[in-house]
């Protein structure tokens, strides 16, 4: 994630059986810079009976909140999205 004050690399691993499920966040403007924007994002995976989730990403002042969770059977395998200099918008890819 790009926070406000520059870029800045995370970093989210899976563990061998773990299938993405999930991902929640937060959208708002970035000082000085305009937006919307998604400024915060954080990732949830399951193995089927244990669930984990990551710390939250990027910057912690977006004031809109959003979730995905994938249907029942389903994992997210990938990620689309719009940006200009920061990230617009973000869309999931089932399996």
């Amino acid at each position: 994630m790009v926070r406000a004050g520059g870029p800045n690399v995370d970093t989210f691993v899976l563990n061998p059986g773990e299938h993405l499920t999930a991902i929640d966040g937060t959208i708002g403007n970035l000082p000085d810079d305009g937006g919307p924007y998604v400024v915060s994002i954080r990732f949830v995976v399951s193995t089927g009976s244990t669930v984990r989730q990551s710390a939250i990403l990027g910057a912690d002042h977006g004031t809109s909140p959003f979730q995905y969770t994938a249907p029942p059977n389903a994992s997210i395998v990938g990620f689309f999205g719009r940006s200009g200099k920061y990230l617009d918008a973000i869309g999931v890819l089932l399996q």
